[in-house]
């Protein structure tokens, strides 16, 4: 009966690290992630999937050039660079 105890144990507290650990390719720090988790489970029960980098075509301040998004111009092969913003992110 103990060692069932300790399983299920463990087992909850796996998928609480695993919640807490919510997948982000945008560039923030862990504190922001961390933040951004808190503010959101406040106010919805549902799971927070991924946080994502958001794109803008023109700089602003605090948006940097990572070289991961670009349009592509089908005719010339050119790529124009794209800015993502480190001061706002999507959470799905």
């Amino acid at each position: 009966m103990r060692s069932v105890l300790t399983c299920i144990t463990v087992a909850l507290m796996a998928d609480a690290a695993a919640a807490a650990a919510v997948p982000c390719d945008a560039p923030i720090s862990r504190q922001d992630v961390r933040q951004i988790s808190r503010v959101i489970r406040s106010v919805t029960s549902k799971p927070i999937l991924v946080i994502m980098a958001v794109d803008a075509d023109k700089r602003v301040p605090g948006a940097v050039m990572t070289g991961r998004s670009f349009q592509l111009d089908l005719k010339t092969g050119k790529r124009t660079y794209r800015y993502t913003r480190t001061d706002l992110v999507s959470c799905t």
